[in-house]
């Protein structure tokens, strides 16, 4: 997992306008080439990551045995980058990697025909309201952050299945 800090891009990142805010790792990464031209932009996945979690300890395959729901943990990927939310605010990481070992599936809910640089300027709008001390394990939590990134990039609110969502 990379946490992720909002800081001023450089001028020469933005193409000499004005400083803007966008998301950084706090670990160094490869470089990614951004699209400038939206006339070549070609649709980019959207991916929800689904997986098993656990709630002070006790395995979500217990609790759902228990409760009857089962609680997942979910991420969105876009531009081969999972953003998720979760205590420690909004993180990514490589595509199925937030927990690997319980990861449970990966399915496409839909297309955006954005750039890297746009999703990453619509993102950074969340940081504040998406901040670690804001996490609710009912309510407002990675179910919630998934469903209003789809509803930012334009995809349609039902685009996630409602198992995935139940506890948003």
């Amino acid at each position: 997992r990379v946490p992720i800090e909002l800081a001023p891009q450089r001028a020469a990142f933005s193409g000499g306008a004005a400083a803007k805010e966008a998301f950084r790792p706090k670990e160094p990464r490869e470089p990614t080439r951004l699209v400038k031209s939206v006339s070549s932009l070609k649709a980019v996945p959207v991916v929800l990551h689904v997986y098993d979690t656990e709630v002070v300890g006790v395995d979500s395959k217990r609790l759902s045995t228990f409760s009857g729901l089962p609680i997942f943990h979910v991420g969105v990927e876009i531009y081969n980058q999972e953003f998720c939310f979760c205590t420690e605010g909004i993180v990514t990481h490589k595509p199925g990697h937030y927990d690997a070992p319980r990861h449970r599936c990966a399915l496409q809910v839909g297309t955006v025909e954005m750039s890297h640089q746009q999703v990453l300027e619509q993102l950074s709008t969340f940081r504040k309201k998406y901040a670690g001390e804001h996490y609710a394990i009912v309510g407002f939590n990675c179910q919630t952050f998934a469903l209003e990134v789809c509803k930012c990039l334009g995809l349609n609110e039902m685009c996630i299945p409602p198992e995935y969502v139940r506890f948003a």
